[in-house]
């Protein structure tokens, strides 16, 4: 999943010297509303790999985003990319710490997400929101070319780069939950299904409101047909009836 300013971002940080007869791997590959993939293989890579959950366009295997490192094993890919995924996982530090793991000395990282002030969103789930402080100090062990906001939504974007004598460092942070509108250090089964319920609930809401409130486009056309068909049937009354009934109604 890629929009627009996620995909300016990509052209404009990833260039033949990232790319050109490198490995590259993209994590949540499914090319729901966008994709890099067309950029980044007019770059003349060695290899492409996209992975996801589920099978579907861009999608060359199925892997869990946990597993990356079992999969195919430790410093593996020169590039890695991870567009809009990182908030959907629930164990963010365990996919944090595979995405670094498969990176090899130098390569890089491109990523995006989504920062609080972005509606929930589930493919299939939506958990967190990151700010660019976080994303300084989830990735502090890399070095960092890029951190900065989505200029078109809530979001953040960071170009990174593996450091050639790598530690890998998992510091204590807490994300702001799109569940709890909190900072948490984990979610619970309790919470998640707490907010599913007041999610459903509100749902409901408001496609019932939707349903009475003519005030969606097709509402709009049947107010306006209705007006005008009372103002019609107003005008073909004899003038006098219409004064009588002015007067009645104290309009007169």
């Amino acid at each position: 999943m890629c929009n627009r300013s996620c995909i300016a971002f990509g052209e404009r940080s990833l260039g033949p010297a990232l790319v050109a007869g490198r490995d590259v791997l993209e994590v949540g590959a499914h090319d729901v509303n966008g994709s890099l993939r067309l950029w980044v293989e007019s770059l003349g890579p060695a290899r492409y790999v996209g992975v996801d959950l589920v099978e579907g366009p861009g999608v060359d295997e199925l892997v869990d985003a946990t597993e990356l490192v079992g999969h195919f094993g430790r410093e593996s890919f020169d590039l890695v990319i991870t567009t809009e995924m990182v908030e959907h996982t629930r164990d963010w530090r365990t996919v944090v710490s595979n995405l670094k793991g498969v990176l090899r000395p130098g390569g890089h990282l491109l990523l995006t997400t989504r920062s609080p002030g972005f509606a929930y969103h589930a493919w299939p789930h939506d958990f967190w929101r990151y700010e660019p402080a976080d994303m300084r100090r989830i990735f502090a062990d890399l070095e960092l070319l890029t951190v900065e906001p989505d200029p078109e939504a809530a979001g953040v974007f960071v170009l990174a780069r593996r450091p050639e004598t790598f530690v890998e460092r998992t510091p204590d942070v807490a994300l702001v939950s799109i569940l709890t509108g909190r900072r948490e250090h984990d979610i619970t089964d309790r919470q998640i299904q707490r907010f599913m319920v007041g999610y459903r609930v509100r749902e409901l809401v408001r496609r019932g409101r939707a349903r009475l409130n003519p005030a969606g486009r097709s509402g709009v056309r049947l107010a306006g047909a209705l007006r005008r068909s009372r103002n019609a049937a107003w005008r073909r009354l004899p003038f006098a009836l219409r004064s009588t009934i002015k007067r009645a109604l104290g309009r007169a």
